[in-house]
């Protein structure tokens, strides 16, 4: 099939997304706030799948936005309403700076066009069988590697200069340089990892394999231990579903990307554990009795309906051997984060909602270990409101939906 600039802009739309907060990537065109690269790919894409009236090369039935989609979307719409409404009973930590906008245009305008992205690829494999699709995503952790590495080599000092002026870790460097959080940055690597491995039963292209390699190479200098047990899950999960020569592929590349960084690895994966330490606060880098334990007694106040968006805030500051902090603006628990912003009723359309993406994952397997890898990841951090470290999901769900729909079609 002959690249069109139909393909071109949605395969650019799908490698930018997450890189809109990259350091190099510019936030203005012609002087214009908002006017980006990012933004401007991404209403071509839209353009071009909304305006095309050629026959769609596949018969499909059924929309995107079904109703588990709508109403959690909605449940979230009205969190960051309620948010804006209740702004000053926040209690953001210091030096955190946001301001009622923010929640508009960071918040919500880009969960939207995160979700509306996922709706593009929907269309464009319908009008053009979304055979581009899997090159972008074999591309993406290829260009972030790249833009990781310039960045650890050529910028690192003046990228990680603290408050204090010592220098932070490698990896928050890359992060921040990048505009990702290092966990946020090890969950997107690892569904990319879940999509491109599942895709090996295809064959193992030099494309699958280099995407691969990457992905495992972002996951290893994340440096974020749910990744690591995230990648081993699925992996371990999918490996019965390939063929032998596959599988010793796929643990060949991890063998010696790990052995690349063993050092590194084995004194993250024993972070807090120095010395025999079995303290669970110490081994979650503070996350139980600093944020899980006061975020469930901030559930607490609302459990039926939350406390809107950034709910953590409204909890009381902790006490500490160092003083008296505030609660970070996410507690590490996406499940966590569904009772303290939407509480029990947002915590049931969640439910609903992996109960709809688990269903029309079935005849897309790369979907669906990628599902599994979001809910692992869910446990220590992510998010399930839709943003650059997770957008791959609504990207695959519209690919997913095509085929569960042609194969309904083909049953009728």
């Amino acid at each position: 099939m002959r690249l069109r600039f139909i393909d071109l802009t949605v395969i650019l739309m799908v490698i930018l997304l997450p890189l809109n907060n990259m350091k190099l990537m510019p936030q203005q065109v012609l002087g214009m706030t908002g006017f980006n690269p990012v933004n401007i790919v991404w209403l071509l894409a839209a353009a071009m799948v909304f305006f095309n009236r050629k026959k769609n090369e596949y018969k499909v039935q059924g929309v995107f936005f079904a109703p588990q989609v709508t109403i959690f979307f909605l449940a979230y719409i009205m969190a960051v309403l309620w948010a804006v409404l209740d702004f000053e009973k926040m209690h953001p930590p210091g030096g955190y700076k946001i301001a009622k906008g923010d929640l508009i245009v960071k918040d919500l305008f880009k969960a939207i066009q995160l979700l509306v992205a996922g709706w593009i690829v929907y269309k464009y494999k319908a009008i053009r069988g979304g055979k581009y699709i899997e090159l972008a995503i074999q591309l993406l952790p290829v260009i972030m590697l790249g833009f990781a590495i310039l960045f650890y080599i050529v910028d690192i000092p003046s990228a990680s200069v603290t408050e204090d002026g010592e220098y932070a870790t490698g990896r928050d460097a890359i992060s921040a340089n990048i505009g990702f959080h290092a966990n946020g940055l090890g969950g997107l690597a690892v569904s990319i990892f879940a999509y491109l491995v599942v895709g090996l039963r295809k064959g193992a292209s030099i494309g699958r394999l280099i995407g691969i390699a990457a992905a495992l190479m972002l996951v290893v200098i994340s440096f974020s231990r749910m990744s690591y047990v995230a990648v081993v899950v699925v992996y371990l999960l999918l490996s019965r579903r390939l063929p032998v020569k596959h599988n010793l592929l796929a643990i060949i590349m991890a063998f010696l990307v790990i052995l690349a960084f063993l050092p590194q690895i084995i004194s993250r994966v024993q972070y807090g554990m120095e010395g025999g330490n079995k303290n669970l606060n110490e081994v979650s880098a503070g996350r139980v009795e600093y944020i899980w334990i006061p975020a469930l007694k901030t559930v607490q106040n609302n459990i039926l309906l939350g406390q809107g968006l950034y709910g953590i805030w409204k909890g009381e500051k902790i006490k500490t051997k160092q003083g008296t902090i505030a609660l970070p603006s996410h507690p590490h628990n996406a499940y966590l984060q569904i009772l303290l912003d939407m509480g029990v009723v947002g915590f049931t359309f969640v439910t609903l909602l992996i109960g709809r993406l688990w269903r029309v994952s079935k005849l897309n397997l790369g979907f669906r270990y990628a599902l599994i890898s979001w809910l692992l990841m869910a446990l220590t951090g992510n998010s399930f409101y839709p943003n650059p470290f997770n957008y791959l999901i609504w990207v695959m769900y519209g690919l997913a939906l095509i085929e569960d729909q042609r194969a309904e079609s083909s049953l009728a």
